[in-house]
């Protein structure tokens, strides 16, 4: 089975909630195109959802060495850093996130949380305000913003 097939197989498995059998596949892919940015990010996002978050750094940091300027990379990095409670790390990856895809509301609110996780609470209110300044009726941003204020 050629790499395409095969991370679009683990990538259904995922999607099914079978995270096992999609890691398995996603390592497969990576065994013979080490550096495929998408296996990368997908091995990532499904060690997230097992809050296996050190691997999942690994995963996004290769991710961003291959490709530098996705921001989705970067988003996700800065979350699995803050997760293994990097917030100063998770910070400077989600300012890049943001730098590159300024019109992403996950960015904004990524990137207040990881402010807020540092204390600096102004910083993570202007993010919440930027993201609902892009989507003004987001109740996860709002919800940060109160949250962040109180």
């Amino acid at each position: 089975m050629d790499e395409t097939a095969l991370l679009q197989r683990a990538h259904a498995a995922h999607q099914s909630g079978r995270l096992e059998e999609a890691v398995g596949g996603y390592r497969r892919v990576l065994l013979a195109v080490p550096g495929d940015a998408d296996a990368l990010y997908l091995l990532g996002m499904a060690m997230s959802a097992k809050r296996v978050v050190v691997v999942a750094r690994h995963c996004f940091e290769r991710g961003v060495r291959v490709r530098p300027k996705a921001a989705v990379l970067h988003r996700e990095l800065g979350n699995a850093r803050r997760d293994a409670g990097d917030g100063i790390g998770a910070r400077r990856a989600l300012e890049t996130a943001v730098l590159l895809a300024p019109r992403e509301v996950e960015n904004h609110n990524a990137l207040g949380l990881a402010c807020r996780a540092v204390g600096d609470m102004d910083a993570a209110v202007r993010c919440f305000d930027s993201g609902l300044a892009l989507e003004p009726g987001n109740v996860g941003l709002a919800y940060n913003r109160a949250m962040t204020l109180q």
